[in-house]
């Protein structure tokens, strides 16, 4: 029991767009408002242990850097708390040095970047601590080595510096119970600042119902992973404490495919409908992992779009990025939505291993023919840890990402796997296939007549200015 009460600033830092990113700045600038669930996580283990914590999130709270550092330094925090990502590393280390600088307060980073290069990234002296591996797993020891100031040996995948020499401590490999994680602090956010261009209500959230996926598409840093999925039991608490507390009435449901489970699925729909839970909800899911039944249940309880991983509309290039569907079954998924009343969005990616002219053509025009109610084009981005990064390696002829974590200079473009369109060529066909989509008049018309606030309108329109002025 400590007699000091401690306190942690959870900051939450912007991300703007690098020469390495897949989606078009327009996207980027139009996609929304969202809260990091990672430090909603950190931030209820810390209140679990006894801290005070106060969330600071740059964009909704409108915080420049000036404004930013008066506030965290009022605070008065023990302990400054990030979440880092490799891809832009550089700028979370922006907001870290300044914090660092004007607080003198420690850093702690977590995130998945952490165990990829951690000898890379701290050598960069305002991270004081990182963790590899869940919060769940290490941060409470952390803390009591924090408070004691000894024991640092002992808290698993700890990275510190004994003198000046970095240590980074073997991540734990004992399993936890997924059950016995807290919620998310959601009472620290500004929940009804939140929204994404494709939600319609106020307030909203996003939520994780399981970590890990089982499948192995080759682009994603999730794939292969062990699937920890919570409990129907557990997932409904969530949605109607979210709902009763914080007046949350849309979810969406971040889980690299929500309905990998399909018993879970009916189940947690079930309770939903038994505990008349008003809310709407959306997920992303693949299209080989979902049936009528299945759809109707989702329906049913609330659930109006479905997210799924379409990615391309050629059937070789599907299998080199073992999606491990076919585009019948994609077609077919999309009209059981079409009739059940769910709205659909796909991703699909340009620049896949096997992609040429021909092969994007196919996919823009697929994508057409669909009947989808939303479309994303993204590039690929060869992300570490991926198979499709593995893939990349003997083209590049260096570790990228390891050498732009050492050099904050670094922006040459990542070579292409099996593909040899460039990146402009790349980004014209994102920016054709946003075009032709959204700008077709069957599509504007079938909108408009389905707009339920003027809060939508604003956003659509928005986009669509867009897309047009800057392309």
């Amino acid at each position: 029991m400590m007699n000091k009460k401690y306190r942690a600033a959870l900051i939450y830092s912007p991300s703007g767009m690098g020469p390495y990113d897949g989606e078009l700045q327009t996207f980027h600038d139009n996609f929304g408002v969202l809260p990091s669930l990672s430090l909603g996580y950190v931030g209820a283990i810390l209140e679990n242990e006894g801290w005070i914590c106060k969330y600071f999130d740059v964009i909704p709270h409108g915080y420049t850097a000036e404004t930013l550092a008066k506030a965290v330094k009022s605070f008065k925090p023990d302990l400054l708390c990030f979440t880092a990502y490799t891809y832009h590393f550089h700028e979370n280390r922006y907001w870290i040095k300044l914090l660092r600088e004007a607080t003198s307060v420690p850093s702690l980073v977590g995130g998945m970047h952490m165990g990829l290069y951690p000898r890379e990234t701290f050598a960069y002296n305002e991270l004081d601590y990182g963790l590899i591996g869940e919060a769940e797993s290490n941060l409470p020891q952390f803390l009591e080595a924090f408070i004691n100031k000894d024991g640092w040996k002992n808290v698993p995948g700890l990275i510190w510096r004994d003198k000046k020499e970095v240590v980074i401590n073997p991540p734990s490999r004992a399993p936890f119970e997924i059950d016995s994680c807290p919620y998310p602090a959601r009472h620290l956010w500004p929940n009804e600042k939140y929204y994404t261009f494709a939600s319609v209500l106020r307030n909203f959230t996003p939520l994780i119902t399981s970590r890990g996926c089982p499948f192995r598409c080759i682009f994603c840093e999730q794939g292969n992973k062990k699937f920890r999925p919570h409990s129907p039991e557990y997932t409904v608490e969530e949605i109607s404490i979210c709902n009763e507390k914080f007046g949350i009435n849309e979810f969406d449901f971040f889980d690299s495919s929500f309905t990998v489970q399909r018993n879970r699925v009916f189940e947690i729909s079930e309770l939903m409908l038994k505990r008349n839970i008003k809310i709407v909800w959306s997920a992303r899911s693949r299209v080989d992992s979902v049936d009528y039944d299945l759809l109707m249940a989702m329906h049913n309880c609330g659930c109006y779009r479905i997210y799924f991983g379409i990615e391309s509309g050629d059937s070789e290039v599907l299998r080199r990025m073992k999606k491990g569907t076919d585009l019948d079954k994609i077609r077919q998924t999309i009209e059981d939505c079409k009739k059940i009343g769910i709205e659909t969005l796909g991703f699909f990616m340009i620049g896949c291993p096997g992609d040429t002219h021909e092969t994007v053509r196919k996919t823009l025009k697929f994508s057409l023919e669909l009947g989808l109610d939303f479309a994303q084009y993204n590039g690929v981005r060869a992300l570490p840890g991926t198979e499709l990064y593995d893939m990349v390696l003997p083209e590049q002829n260096e570790d990228y990402w390891r050498e732009y974590i050492k050099n904050p200079g670094k922006n040459n473009f990542i070579a292409r796997a099996e593909c040899n369109l460039t990146q402009t060529e790349i980004n014209n066909y994102c920016r054709k296939g946003f075009f032709n989509f959204y700008f077709r008049p069957s599509y504007l018309w079938r909108r408009l007549k389905r707009l339920r606030s003027w809060e939508e309108l604003r956003k659509y329109s928005k986009a669509a200015i867009d897309i047009v002025v800057k392309g």
